[in-house]
């Protein structure tokens, strides 16, 4: 461990995290329980200046929260040059020696598995759940890559479908029209470095699959990353309100961060609700995609239970209050009325949606630090193997399945063993088929 005092830092342009094995989520924790106390003296070691200090303490309530703001800040501020060896010197030049030895004995290189949204019951001395929409290992725990989830970046090759196919869904199935050059837009949102959230390790290669997944079932990919929730709320709305979506055929929004019931988080920490988005594509809203599929994929937690499953052979609780449960979200998602009306009627709001959810309303979802999210893994892989002739509706119990067969193992967590069941909500009027390769 360093001794003398730390070189100069300059803020680094580069993440430090594309290379870096540290699990800092870890390590933080353990600094944040064991130095919290002396969190502006910490600051102010890692390159913070009065001000800065001055600004954290006064929109920050709590100590534990001061100094896991600065230790992301710093982290994200000096990226490859905020090594383990920095953070270390300065824990020793504010006589937290102890706790930088601890950081040497902690949690080394890790491929680790990280949950999509918040935590609660931290064992931090912190009196609010931290939102994050990794799996996020906690203070004395290291998680360990699942055994089948070494895949990491996938070669996106979309199988195609030939012309014989396409005549005869066309002409048995009636499906909505997907020939439009290209099929649509689809808005891509990835948010991986937060004010004081942890880092979303793995997103980027998330990003990089599902890019290439859209584009190989030919949609034009529009990109957004690291943006804060004023920003994410004005340019999906751009996004909703763009002209050309009358010449397309479909429309799609990706949407990765971290996340909470109803809600993803902008890199400010600050809430987005989802029926904000929802609504942003309602036939009220966005005439030009009327009576065209408009698809969303959330890749975020939905709460704050992790589901360790049950045994193959026991049974499955108390399914009814599970359907209703569903049915709610249902209703909510669509804006469907609990009764029928007798008077007029009138189209519904939300029509021709289909939304995908990683996880059931209320759990986590997962997230591997180095292969990407299990959600993401599995549309793309399920996409680019059955889309040239399975319609969206036969392959999303597919990704269903594909994500509940993993399994998190992270020993000495209270993590490990978690599941996660992916789920997608839709009100389709007609079967959709992607045809790629039919021009």
């Amino acid at each position: 461990m360093p001794q003398t005092k730390r070189p100069r830092q300059q803020p680094s342009d580069q993440s430090a995290r594309g290379t870096d094995k540290t699990d800092w989520s870890i390590r933080f924790d353990t600094v944040v329980k064991e130095a919290s106390h002396n969190w502006d003296g910490l600051a102010k070691e890692l390159g913070f200046n009065q001000n800065e200090i001055k600004n954290i303490k006064s929109d920050v309530p709590d100590q534990a929260r001061r100094c896991r703001e600065i230790l992301w800040k710093w982290k994200n501020k000096y990226g490859r040059e905020a090594t383990l060896e920095v953070l270390q010197q300065a824990l020793v030049n504010i006589d937290e020696g102890d706790t930088a030895q601890a950081l040497e004995e902690g949690a080394g290189p890790s491929n680790a598995v990280q949950e999509e949204g918040p935590r609660g019951g931290s064992t931090l001395d912190d009196p609010k759940p931290h939102h994050q929409d990794s799996a996020e290992p906690g203070a004395g725990g290291n998680w360990e890559a699942p055994a089948d989830e070494d895949d990491g970046k996938i070669n996106v090759m979309v199988k195609t479908c030939d012309e014989e196919f396409w005549d005869k869904i066309m002409n048995e199935k009636d499906p909505y029209r997907m020939d439009s050059k290209p099929r649509g837009y689809a808005l891509i949102l990835n948010n991986k470095n937060f004010t004081s959230l942890p880092y979303r390790g793995g997103s980027a290669i998330d990003l990089s699959n599902i890019t290439s997944l859209f584009q190989g079932l030919s949609f034009e990919t529009h990109i957004l990353e690291d943006k804060k929730a004023q920003e994410i709320k004005g340019e999906v709305l751009a996004f909703s309100q763009r002209k050309e979506h009358r010449q397309m055929d479909c429309c799609a929004v990706v949407l990765m961060s971290h996340g909470d019931e109803g809600v993803i988080f902008g890199t400010d920490d600050v809430p987005v609700q989802l029926d904000d988005i929802f609504a942003m594509f309602d036939n009220k809203n966005c005439p030009r995609l009327k009576g065209k599929p408009k698809l969303f994929f959330i890749q975020a937690c939905r709460g704050l239970k992790v589901d360790k499953g049950v045994p193959v052979d026991e049974a499955d609780g108390p399914g009814p209050n599970v359907k209703v449960n569903l049915k709610s979200e249902m209703r909510s998602f669509l804006h469907l009325p609990e009764d029928e009306s007798d008077g007029p009627e009138v189209q519904p709001t939300r029509t021709d949606m289909l939304c995908g959810y990683a996880t059931q309303l209320g759990y986590k979802s997962f997230r591997n630090t180095e292969n990407g999210s299990w959600f993401i893994q599995a549309i793309t892989k399920v996409f680019m193997e059955h889309a040239k002739d399975k319609s969206l509706t036969e392959m999303m119990p597919k990704v269903i399945n594909d994500v509940s067969k993993r399994t998190a193992r992270c020993p000495g967590n209270p993590h490990h063993g978690g599941k996660e069941e992916a789920e997608f909500l839709y009100k389709l009027h007609k079967p959709l088929y992607f045809f790629p390769g039919v021009e």
